[in-house]
């Protein structure tokens, strides 16, 4: 109401998911794709924008930086297709894991392919989420999710429909 204008979000998410289970480079649209793009067709078939926030499962798989970038920008090219060709993806940069699994290299390798996606389009966007507090091994406490939110709160569209970082 704050914008006069209509706001719908669509929330899907997989907790744990690679990023395969989404988008194969190689293939295609895989199922978790298909359910979230059926959710967006229910709501009225458009996106504006898109909240890509995943890794955490790739990480734990010791996902190359090389192998999940081409897989993100193949995804990020096919919503481009799909949704439009100027429709922004902001990134929460995989944040942090203090599970003794976790292998730092492991991290950086998404997390560098997260940020090398960013730095390849000015439709890309990324924001850091390292320097919050878990709840957990992975999971956002509530001062890390105001933070975070925060920060999605500051990239506002402007009245001629692009992205842009309004100062803090």
């Amino acid at each position: 109401s704050a914008m006069d204008c209509p706001v719908a979000v669509i929330v899907y998410g997989q907790n744990g998911s690679v990023i395969e289970q989404w988008y194969d480079s190689a293939t295609g649209k895989k199922s978790y794709y298909t359910t979230w793009e059926s959710r967006i067709t229910a709501a009225g078939g458009k996106i504006s924008a898109l909240i890509w926030w995943q890794g955490e499962g790739d990480m734990l798989g010791a996902r190359t930086k090389a192998a999940y970038k081409l897989d993100l920008d193949a995804l990020i090219a096919q919503i481009r297709t799909d949704y439009g060709a100027t429709v922004p993806v902001v990134m929460p940069n995989l944040g942090r894991y203090t599970d003794v699994s976790a292998v730092d290299a492991d991290m950086e390798a998404i997390r560098d392919a997260q940020v090398d996606t960013c730095n390849d389009s000015a439709r890309n966007y990324g924001i850091t989420t390292i320097q919050y507090a878990l709840d957990d091994v992975i999971h956002f406490g509530d001062a890390g999710q105001l933070g975070i939110s925060a920060r999605l709160a500051k990239l506002a569209f402007s009245t001629t429909g692009t992205l842009s970082v309004r100062p803090a």
